[in-house]
């Protein structure tokens, strides 16, 4: 047996143990005719303390509360009888036996003789406990006869020997049992975390001041009940089957809201252990609500969009695709409706980004009334959102909510005292849960639709149909070979001759890109460029047509033809000018083309898009020696605003005036007036789209300095094109008419 040497102590202060030692000794005085009796006890600091004395007349008193080691006691005492062991001083000189007649310091040894009780001799029993620990020391001084005590005696003193070990075994457990209930009920009280002790029934018997505090409660309210009455009522399991379901030693937590008297909820982490077999538990509340709002806080944030409080693309893909892969017995018809706001970007560049994030938030509230209760409204991103409706029984009523949708955003928004409206342009897909299909397909059908309502003039619903099955497909193998892109050599370089018209000498070329398909057959810009933009492929095709643009003209300027290099380049180039700056420094050094033999060409609904930042890049560029070249002029808005702004060196007449130049006259004085626009601002004017002998005349009349179309020649491989050069040289000093370039090309 284990004594906690504290708890002795504790027990040895104790005046029921007290009492219980000093009756002994004065039975053990009294009955059997000792002279006198002590206990000693050992305390944690392996001392024996003297705890009382019985005597005639008090002898000895003096002596309790006295300390000596007990190491000596271990050592004399190891061989006792249960009963005790005679020990003598060793100097009986010093013995006063008025005065001390039991001495307390144990400088004893065994007497020479067991045959009579001599002067200086005690009898000394060890209180051993049943683990064989020492617990203290019972000593009587000789019997009144002075005789060694017979075996009668000897059995009643170890019978008191017995008595005083369990006595003290006793009183230490009881006090070590006192002191853990103290603790226990001092951690319960100051427990942070709500406690109470549970019965069998479920219900409270004691609670902690954090538990009143958790419910909001006071104790009395508490007590006798379960929480099964403060749960919120979304809770499912009752307290009663929480606690006795489970088996005695499972440990079972959860986590639960709890509603307060003032209706507030507190979400609390709820964890009960059985700890006896009685069936009292012990359970423990601990008040999550933070971390908890925290997480939902986060989950929010991962799942809605921040702007506008819709769902984000993550979140609808997860929905979409959980609607895809239901098994086909619970498998319903839903749709996709795919929204694309009309004219935005316009909106952040008159007003602001400000306002277009307004705008936005205006429009996925609309969307969020409109459609139905259980519809899943996201944020596609920018300024496109995307509805998934599910169970849908009539492609009717999708159509009918479309047109609400389109209604509901281009109602007008109210804006310091003006107003803007917005139309927006809508895709409409259905899955078929006879031919189940990927969450991917459907995107892809619905965003084919939406582009269709762009096309036929916006502000309107398409719905996907077997016209638009063709092209989904095609864009589908275009994505796949733009995904091939980065591992086999696909893109295809073409270069088509540009003119001047006076002597049709071929001063330049444009770089056009193409894609080779895995059937050998060329794939033309219209069919990749818009998806390869979208998937980010585009820029690093952009790339790679510069460089081998300019590697090739340094090829042909070896072979003794100085030409310009026409490349061009999309709106994310220039978004991204800095990064753009370095790659055609790169470029032109390991070329070794000078700057001012390469052109970029931007359209001119592409020069919208530029910021001051841009314009800044343009200008540093333009100061190097690039020039820059304004495609499709005439097509887009607010062409002379940026050719005064911009460092412009070259407008290319869109081809649709060129070609209706000669039979609509306001073809033919727009033409005149970029021709004259051209001259006075001192840049080139290059007419595109020329295919006919008259084409080429008005060209000419109108003194248009360049020219370009398949009149000349269309685009050709590299081969072929020097080719062409080759041929023009040659028949430069005679007078090389469109029409035999155009057979020869």
């Amino acid at each position: 047996m284990h004594i906690d040497l504290d708890l002795r102590m504790s027990a040895a202060r104790s005046p029921s143990l007290e009492e219980t030692l000093d009756l002994l000794a004065h039975t053990i005085v009294s009955i059997l005719g000792f002279e006198s009796a002590s206990i000693s006890l050992v305390t944690s600091a392996r001392t024996a303390t003297v705890v009382c004395v019985a005597g005639s007349d008090g002898v000895g008193k003096e002596r309790v509360g006295t300390q000596n080691p007990i190491e000596q006691w271990e050592r004399l005492l190891a061989s006792s009888q249960p009963w005790g062991k005679l020990l003598r001083f060793s100097d009986p000189k010093t013995l006063d036996r008025e005065s001390q007649p039991t001495p307390s310091v144990p400088h004893f040894s065994p007497p020479d003789s067991n045959l009579n009780w001599r002067p200086g001799c005690a009898l000394f029993a060890p209180l051993t406990a049943s683990d064989g620990t020492l617990l203290g020391v019972l000593s009587v001084d000789a019997p009144a006869d002075g005789q060694l005590p017979g075996q009668e005696t000897r059995d009643s003193l170890e019978a008191f020997v017995i008595s005083a070990v369990l006595a003290i075994e006793h009183a230490t457990l009881r006090a070590r049992a006192e002191k853990s209930e103290a603790l226990f009920k001092e951690v319960f009280n100051a427990s942070p975390l709500g406690m109470a002790l549970i019965g069998a029934d479920g219900s409270m018997r004691v609670v902690n001041e954090a538990m009143c505090a958790i419910l909001a409660r006071p104790a009395h309210k508490l007590i006798g009940s379960t929480l099964t009455p403060f749960r919120h009522p979304d809770a499912g399991l009752d307290d009663v089957d929480l606690y006795t379901d489970a088996p005695r030693a499972q440990i079972v937590r959860e986590v639960q809201r709890y509603c307060r008297p003032d209706k507030s909820v507190v979400w609390a982490e709820l964890t009960t252990s059985h700890i006896s077999a009685s069936g009292i538990s012990v359970l423990q509340l601990r008040d999550v609500t933070e971390e908890k709002e925290a997480v939902i806080r986060l989950q929010h944030l991962a799942s809605y969009d921040n702007m506008t409080e819709v769902a984000n693309r993550s979140l609808f893909l997860s929905r979409l695709r959980a609607a895809v892969r239901r098994p086909p017995e619970s498998r319903s018809r839903f749709a996709l409706l795919f929204l694309d706001l009309d004219g935005f970007k316009r909106i952040n560049d008159v007003y602001s980004h400000a306002v277009g994030d307004r705008v936005l938030k205006t429009v996925a509230q609309r969307l969020s009334t409109t459609v139905r209760p259980g519809d899943t409204v996201a944020r596609w991103g920018g300024d496109e959102f995307i509805v998934l409706v599910e169970n849908v029984d009539d492609e009717h009523a999708v159509a009918a909510l479309a047109t609400r949708i389109e209604s509901a955003v281009s109602q007008p928004i109210a804006l310091r005292g003006d107003e803007i409206r917005i139309t927006s342009s809508i895709g409409v897909a259905f899955s078929d849960p006879a031919e189940p299909s990927t969450a991917e397909a459907l995107l892809r059908n619905a965003d084919s639709a939406m582009y269709k309502s762009k096309r036929e003039g916006k502000s309107r619903f398409s719905i996907f149909d077997a016209s638009l099955k063709a092209l989904a497909e095609h864009n589908s193998h275009v994505d796949q070979l733009l995904r091939l892109l980065g591992k086999e050599s696909r893109m295809v370089l073409h270069y088509q001759p540009v003119l001047r018209v006076s002597d049709h000498r071929i001063v330049a070329f444009e770089a056009l890109m193409r894609l080779r398909d895995s059937d050998g057959a060329l794939l033309y810009p219209s069919e990749f460029i818009a998806q390869a933009a979208d998937t980010g492929a585009l820029v690093g095709l952009e790339h790679k047509v510069l460089a081998q643009a300019c590697t090739q003209a340094m090829k042909w300027m070896g072979m003794g033809h100085e030409l310009r290099v026409s490349v061009n380049v999309g709106i994310r180039q220039l978004a991204e000018i800095d990064d753009f700056e370095i790659v055609v420094r790169r470029t032109l050094s390991g070329s070794g083309l000078a700057a001012e033999k390469l052109t970029f060409e931007i359209t001119e609904n592409t020069l919208l898009d530029v910021n001051s930042r841009t314009l800044r890049g343009m200008n540093r560029m333009a100061q190097t020696g690039v020039n820059f070249s304004v495609d499709d002029f005439g097509t887009g808005f607010g062409s002379m605003t940026y050719l005064r702004a911009m460092p412009i060196h070259e407008i290319k007449i869109d081809r649709s005036f060129i070609q209706s130049a000669s039979s609509e006259r306001a073809a033919g004085a727009i033409v005149r007036a970029h021709a004259t626009l051209a001259a006075q601002l001192g840049v080139r004017c290059v007419a595109e789209g020329v295919e006919t002998d008259e084409h080429h005349e008005m060209v000419r009349g109108n003194a248009i300095e360049l020219a370009q179309g398949f009149l000349y020649g269309k685009p050709l491989p590299a081969a072929a094109f020097t080719e062409l050069l080759t041929r023009s040289v040659s028949r430069r000093t005679s007078a090389v008419v469109p029409t035999q370039l155009r057979k020869e090309g």
